[in-house]
């Protein structure tokens, strides 16, 4: 008797427990992927920008009459005057009464009329930007004649964020 081996009773899995557990997987992971695609979805339509919001981009040409400072000019549209805040340019500011001169806003300004005074230019709006600032100036993106944008041509003044 000695020989004998004891036995454990172990229940053998069926054919159809392995089915039902694979099932099971694999409505999970069907679950799982169903949510992601449906995040997925959500939130790109929560964070796109809608058509609708948007406007279309325009494009005019002008000639400017005069350089403000560093990140404003005035020129000519459709025979009036026009000021116009260049888009993602902040360059220091004179100052006045109330504010003391920045640094450097003198060789802003210098620059500044270096690259445009008097030349003709592309002005180019965004849609994703108001077309005019709470002091009533266009917002736009300048262009010259060689298509240089002139809101990255130099590098000198720091963008806004």
């Amino acid at each position: 008797m000695a020989d004998r081996v004891r036995r454990v009773y172990m229940p053998s899995l069926s054919k159809k427990h392995l089915l039902r557990g694979r099932v099971i997987r694999i409505c999970i992971l069907l679950a799982i992927f169903s949510f992601v695609l449906f995040s997925l979805h959500y939130f790109a339509d929560i964070f796109s920008i809608k058509p609708s919001h948007v406007s279309p981009t325009t494009s005019q040409l002008s000639t400017v009459q005069k350089v403000i400072d560093g990140d404003t000019i005035e020129v000519l549209v459709d025979g009036k005057k026009e000021r116009v805040r260049l888009i993602g340019i902040d360059a220091p500011e004179f100052g006045d009464e109330e504010h003391p001169a920045e640094c450097f806003a003198q060789e802003a300004l210098s620059e500044a009329k270096e690259l445009l005074d008097g030349k003709i230019i592309r002005l180019v709006s965004d849609p994703t930007q108001d077309n005019r600032d709470k002091y009533e100036r266009l917002l736009r993106y300048v262009f010259l004649e060689d298509g240089t944008n002139v809101n990255w041509a130099e590098g000198a003044c720091s963008v806004l964020q």
